[in-house]
């Protein structure tokens, strides 16, 4: 299960992606005049950020969250 913090984390990475790989890719595009750079390079950055983002790695499970068990559970473990 991902945790708060790893959630940010992974929503950082695929914005870093689609920044670091469409951005770039759509200037040069419009100085070339050539739509496709664009669509190259989102279709790349999709991959690399369903690579980096979607498998439940570890680094996204650094602070487990801690829930406080229920009053329903505690009454049913104490009979």
């Amino acid at each position: 299960m991902v945790d708060y913090k790893g959630q940010v984390l992974a929503e950082r990475l695929l914005l870093a992606c689609y920044v670091v790989l469409c951005t770039p890719a759509w200037i040069y595009g419009y100085f070339q005049q050539d739509f496709n750079y664009p669509l190259y390079a989102w279709a790349a950055a999709t991959g690399i950020a369903a690579v980096l983002v979607l498998p439940n790695w570890g680094i996204y499970n650094r602070n487990p969250i801690k829930w406080i068990p229920s009053v329903k559970y505690k009454k049913k473990k104490s009979d």
